[in-house]
């Protein structure tokens, strides 16, 4: 009768303990879910690509003066855009505990921030500015940069490490299911 009860009771809690961890594997793999992971890597490599084309744009209206500003602005408005989303989406968050990645962020935004009042105002002054902005986006490039690597390097960390703890996890609950198995058998 011991040895039964004991031999219930250590199943009762061998069940209760796989199905715990079969819980947290199940939990831990939205971390470890390649389409969040893509979109966010997508996002920190394309704020470096929009850089560029800001850049880009640039350069066309100094070597074109007669060139239309409105693919300027557009660009502009797109490089802004991309970095107030990773200023404030809760998916770059965890990324602010890198000191380069939330340093280099705020000295690019400073940078947009400085640009607005030129962008936004009319033609001729947005003319006169150009070769002051060519040098700010030239430092803007190079921050840009500098948060796709950090950021990427991060993510990937990150993700390596997520999937490591599924595997651990995975690893223990096959364990428990083989000594569920020989305890009910």
């Amino acid at each position: 009768r011991i040895i039964g009860i004991a031999l219930i009771v250590s199943a009762a809690l061998a069940f209760t303990f796989s199905t715990l961890l079969g819980y947290r594997v199940f939990t831990n793999f939205d971390g470890v879910r390649p389409e969040a992971a893509d979109n966010v890597g997508w996002s920190l490599s394309q704020v470096e690509v929009d850089a560029s084309d800001f850049n880009t744009a640039i350069k066309d209206v100094l070597l074109h003066p007669d060139t239309e500003l409105n693919n300027l602005r557009l660009r502009f408005d797109i490089l802004y855009s991309r970095l107030n989303t990773l200023r404030l989406s809760p998916q770059y968050r965890r990324v602010y505990a890198i000191p380069e990645y939330a340093q280099t962020l705020e000295q690019a935004w400073t940078i947009m921030q400085s640009a607005v009042s030129v962008i936004d105002g009319t033609d001729q002054e947005l003319r006169a500015a150009l070769p002051a902005l060519e040098s700010q986006a030239a430092e803007l490039r190079n921050h840009t940069r500098r948060l796709s690597v950090s950021g990427l390097t991060f993510f990937a960390l990150a993700g390596d490490a997520n999937r490591a703890a599924v595997t651990t996890m995975l690893l223990q609950l096959a364990g428990l299911a083989i000594l569920l198995v020989a305890i009910l058998a």
